[in-house]
């Protein structure tokens, strides 16, 4: 069975929480995972970070100032990305794509993290 994780963070940046994420990837697709990244950032930027990952969707409109329906677009977004790549858990980093990201694990069934 493939084990394939989906990494939500709102934004990348040079920081730590970039290198916290950056470790992590190195780590996962050490031992075999694949790993699909869900970001608000352009393509640019991430690239310019030199993240490891399979497939990536580039500015994804993660938003502190969350309404319903935004949220429900996000969700629904997510839970796309998790049939389409069978993404097998969601590993969801702050700030603004933690409940989006949860709720679309919750939706499809499948196990998520909160870091």
């Amino acid at each position: 069975m493939d084990r394939t994780i989906l990494i939500s963070v709102a934004n990348l940046s040079h920081g730590g929480l970039e290198t916290r994420i950056a470790g992590e990837l190195r780590y996962l697709r050490s031992r075999g995972y694949k790993i699909i990244l869900a970001t608000a950032s352009q393509e640019a930027a991430v690239h310019e970070l030199g993240l490891a990952y399979d497939h990536a969707v580039f500015e994804v409109p993660f938003d502190k100032a969350l309404t319903p329906d935004r949220l429900r677009e996000m969700v629904q977004l997510l839970s796309e990305i998790i049939q389409e790549r069978g993404v097998t858990e969601v590993w969801a980093h702050p700030f603004p794509s933690i409940l989006p990201a949860v709720l679309a694990a919750e939706k499809q069934g499948i196990p998520r993290r909160v870091f």
